[in-house]
């Protein structure tokens, strides 16, 4: 429950800071990332509101989502992305273990 608060509370921090106020690091530009995920089996699935090169991809002025299937087709993942001096950016991977 506390990862999930911190992501909720890391996004709405991104939302309404002003640009340029803090940097987040850019772990991979988007489309390197995607291709690996392809290679790996995942599919990407169509999004509304999607941009032209990334059909799975929604975004608004400075947040993007991102969805996929994984390679056992049981799940969608939805994650988050942003711009990035005009290439759309992956978080760094964090990872939370039971208390």
């Amino acid at each position: 429950m506390r990862a999930t608060g911190f992501i909720f509370a890391f996004t709405a921090s991104i939302l309404v800071s002003p640009p340029g106020s803090f940097a987040i690091p850019c772990a991979s530009d988007y489309a390197a990332y995607r291709q690996e995920l392809i290679t790996d089996k995942w599919t990407p699935v169509a999004v509304e509101n999607s941009i032209k090169e990334f059909t799975e991809v929604s975004t608004g002025s400075r947040i993007a989502t991102a969805k996929w299937l994984n390679p056992d087709r049981r799940k969608t993942i939805i994650f988050i992305l942003w711009w990035q001096e005009m290439k759309l950016c992956v978080s760094p991977q964090f990872s939370v273990s039971p208390e």
